[in-house]
């Protein structure tokens, strides 16, 4: 299964276990804290309530949210594990609904430091990952290309993807947690740069046995390397 977008979902039909349509995605659920998709927002088709055992909506369609655990497969439409009248064991009960991917579009992005960089244009997610959130989608304005060394396009403007990992907080903006020159570095594919270690110093001096530190400095290396090529093949999966 692909990487998919919120419009991949939205307006996909939605069956049960025993092939009956339920409706269609309205929405994708989202959890800011986890960065996971929890639920998709469905609108249910009209005269299914009894049958799944919820109360018939005197105006319009009901709208439901169905657990992400509860889907069994994704193709040309999204099939549910439970069959019709057990659909309610996936269906989360909420008093309030939950924010959908939806409702974070076209909010202002800021790199840290304050600088206005775009608007949330989309979200990638991966639903046979746990339904992990892992890009967010920025259209860009026009004034930052040139400091993140992008070219300005003949029309609109660029759209790039930063990791969900470089996401502070959300509220009435989106807050990251890197800079204008580590959003440049994270577009040209460099690793992340890590704040070097502060060794304390002591009037001790240091023990060797023999010719061995008393650390494995190989082991040290190591790992730092694998912290490097790991933050590379992220971002070389984008």
């Amino acid at each position: 299964m692909r990487d998919m977008k919120i419009e991949d979902f939205v307006g996909m039909e939605v069956i049960s276990g025993d092939a009956r349509v339920l409706g269609n995605v309205e929405g994708v659920g989202i959890d800011i804290q986890a960065w996971k998709v929890p639920a998709l927002k469905i609108g249910l088709r009209k005269g299914l309530e009894e049958p799944i055992g919820l109360k018939k909506t005197r105006f319009g369609s009901k709208t439901i949210f169905v657990n992400t655990e509860g889907v069994d497969s994704i193709s040309d439409m999204v099939t549910l594990k439970p069959d019709l009248t057990a659909t309610k064991e996936v269906i989360l009960e909420t008093e309030n609904e939950i924010p959908t991917a939806g409702s974070i579009v076209d909010t202002r992005v800021v790199a840290r430091g304050g600088r206005h960089i775009g608007y949330v244009d989309n979200f990638i997610f991966a639903p046979e990952k746990n339904w992990t959130i892992t890009c967010m989608m920025v259209k860009l304005e026009k004034a930052v290309l040139a400091d993140l060394g992008l070219k300005k396009p003949r029309l609109g403007t660029q759209t790039i993807k930063i990791l969900t990992e470089d996401i502070k907080t959300v509220g009435d903006m989106v807050m990251l947690s890197i800079d204008m020159k580590e959003l440049k570095d994270h577009l040209d594919k460099k690793p992340r740069k890590r704040a070097p270690e502060v060794t304390q110093v002591t009037d001790e001096p240091m023990q060797v046995e023999g010719s061995r530190l008393p650390f494995d400095v190989n082991d040290d290396y190591k790992t730092k390397y694998r912290e490097s090529e790991n933050r590379k093949k992220k971002l070389e999966n984008l």
